[in-house]
């Protein structure tokens, strides 16, 4: 993992994964304040990436019984 957000005094506030092929973001996320484009985006990318995970192993599962 490699840093995408860190603040004045040193401290991360954000990962990302540093291979290709794999979707790893980590930030320190309020979903509570989530009212700006920024924040929807993420919230919204985040939904489709559980999505597209839950689909590949129900498409696994029915591959698996062949």
């Amino acid at each position: 993992l490699k840093e995408n957000c860190v603040d004045d005094k040193g401290m991360i506030h954000g990962l990302e994964n540093s291979e290709e092929g794999r979707w790893i973001v980590t930030v320190q996320w309020h979903p509570e304040r989530a009212q700006d484009e920024l924040n929807v985006r993420i919230f919204e990318k985040y939904v489709a990436k559980c999505r597209e995970y839950k689909e590949r192993k129900v498409l696994n599962k029915k591959i698996s019984f062949l």
